[in-house]
C-alpha cells in the first residue's frame, strides 16, 4: 500500500503459479497425512504425549502435548505449498472440532485420513464423486442415529466421578 492511497491493493512480487491437479492433489493428500501422523500417537484411552518444537524461542525445550486439536494448532506451516494447503485445510477442521467438542480429534483424524484416501481411490478408478458424497452423508446420518441411541445422560455423582476419573487418567 502506498502512503498516498491507503486503500490501494498491495502488489505481490511473486507471480501466481500454475496449478496442476495431480501434483496438487498428491500434495494436498500428503499434507493431510503429515498432520494425522502428528496427531495419531495421542489416540487411545491412555495418555500419549507428542513433542512439538516451539516456533519462538528455539533454546526452549519442546512442548509435550496429548490433545490432537492443540497439536494441529501448533503446526504453523509446511515448506511445500501444495502440502501446506492440505495440512492447513485439515488443521482448521481439527481445531474447529476441538473448539466445539473438546475431545475426539485423534479418532476423527484417523477416520478422516482413511475415508479421504479410499474416496480418492474410488474416484481415480472412475467412481462418481456425487454418489460417493451421497453415500457418505447417508452413512454419517446412520452413525449419528446409532450414537444417539447408545448415549445415556449422566445424572448421578458416581457416574460423573467415573467420567472424570477416565478423563484425568487417575
Amino acid at each position: 500500500m502506498s502512503k498516498k492511497n491507503p486503500t490501494a491493493v498491495p502488489v505481490f512480487k511473486q507471480k501466481p503459479g500454475i496449478v496442476f491437479p495431480p501434483k496438487t492433489q498428491r500434495g494436498f493428500q500428503e499434507g493431510i497425512h503429515q498432520i494425522v501422523a502428528a496427531i495419531r500417537p495421542t489416540l487411545g484411552p491412555l495418555p500419549h504425549a507428542v513433542a512439538i518444537e516451539r516456533a519462538i524461542g528455539a533454546d526452549r525445550s519442546p512442548e509435550l502435548l496429548d490433545s490432537g486439536g492443540v497439536i494441529a494448532r501448533r503446526i504453523v506451516e509446511l515448506a511445500d505449498p501444495d502440502v501446506n494447503a492440505g495440512a492447513m485445510f485439515i488443521r482448521g477442521a481439527f481445531w474447529n472440532l476441538h473448539d466445539r467438542v473438546g475431545d475426539g480429534v485423534a479418532t476423527c483424524a484417523v477416520l478422516f485420513e482413511k475415508i479421504y484416501d479410499e474416496g480418492l481411490k474410488y474416484i481415480s478408478a472412475g467412481g462418481n464423486a456425487m454418489m460417493l458424497q451421497r453415500h457418505l452423508i447417508s452413512g454419517m446420518r446412520t452413525i449419528l442415529q446409532d450414537l444417539d441411541v447408545q448415549s445415556m445422560p449422566l445424572k448421578e455423582k458416581t457416574a460423573l466421578a467415573g467420567v472424570a476419573q477416565a478423563v484425568c487418567y487417575d
